[in-house]
């Protein structure tokens, strides 16, 4: 809770912890490790120390959600404790639209957000739906600016599936989070000129923000720059907001060994193409 590490925000809060099982791309999710070492930690509160069935094993070696969730009820108020405005990740060690999040805690959630306003939220699911649009609708998203709802895919066929109900939520501000990209993401069928594109019912709806980037850590696959650049490329003539978060540098030295590192803004090696832009 509080100062985030990544770098278009400045704080999270992550009153629900947890996600569903086995959900695609989630193999190498850093957030199931974050919680494992969460509840491992003698320096957390109980509330989260007890959590600890949030994560399962595989074998010995990799960790998986097991379709549990919970709520920190000691969390729960943080950013009506934040009196500077701050951009804020919702939710950013589970999902607020997981099949074990009860609605309740979903209206907790929102209602929270409504009552400190000061901040702009940016809520990042994997499971965008009648869950989502439901909370959407009840709480006036559609006018709310200073709420962000995206969705979070790895590859064109998450993209297909999830970019369609995400259009059809109503919300002012929608965003796409392609990370870690994992293979090409064509948004042609979503972004057209000036971002607008047609939702199912018909009606024009909008992306405010594209956010890509290449996977890190250990063992991490492959994102050759031609995807980030076709995406990048891509939101620059559709007018609507892009940020590049990472790339995957490979190249070889002088001795002609292989050199493998994820790169960030500010490397020497880092195109200018690569920009990160606010919406």
């Amino acid at each position: 809770m509080g100062h985030s590490k990544i770098p278009y925000l400045d704080a999270v809060y992550n009153p629900i912890l947890g996600c569903d099982q086995k959900m695609p791309c989630s193999a190498r999710c850093w957030a199931i490790k974050t919680v494992a070492n969460m509840a491992r930690n003698p320096k957390m509160t109980e509330s989260v120390r007890f959590n600890a069935g949030l994560v399962t094993r595989i074998g010995n070696v990799r960790p998986e959600w097991s379709g549990v969730s919970a709520l920190i009820e000691s969390w729960l108020s943080a950013p009506l404790h934040w009196r500077k405005p701050q951009r804020i990740g919702v939710c950013f060690l589970g999902d607020l639209f997981a099949e074990a999040v009860p609605l309740e805690w979903q209206q907790r959630v929102a209602s929270v957000m409504r009552d400190a306003s000061q901040h702009s939220y940016y809520i990042l699911t994997k499971r965008p739906g009648e869950r989502m649009e439901r909370i959407a609708r009840q709480w006036g998203w559609s006018h709310s600016h200073n709420i962000r709802v995206g969705v979070s895919v790895c590859n064109q066929a998450e993209a297909d599936e999830r970019i369609p109900l995400l259009l059809q939520t109503p919300a002012a501000q929608r965003w796409i989070s392609i990370e870690p990209m994992t293979g090409p993401v064509n948004l042609t069928d979503y972004v057209s000129l000036n971002g607008t594109c047609f939702n199912r019912a018909g009606m024009t709806s909008s992306l405010s923000w594209v956010v890509c980037g290449a996977e890190s850590g250990p063992s991490r696959r492959p994102c050759p720059w031609s995807w980030v650049e076709r995406v990048v490329k891509h939101c620059e003539a559709a007018g609507v907001k892009c940020w590049t978060k990472q790339l995957d540098y490979r190249s070889r030295s002088v001795i002609d060994t292989p050199i493998e590192r994820v790169i960030h803004p500010g490397d020497p090696a880092w195109p200018a193409w690569a920009k990160q832009e606010q919406p």
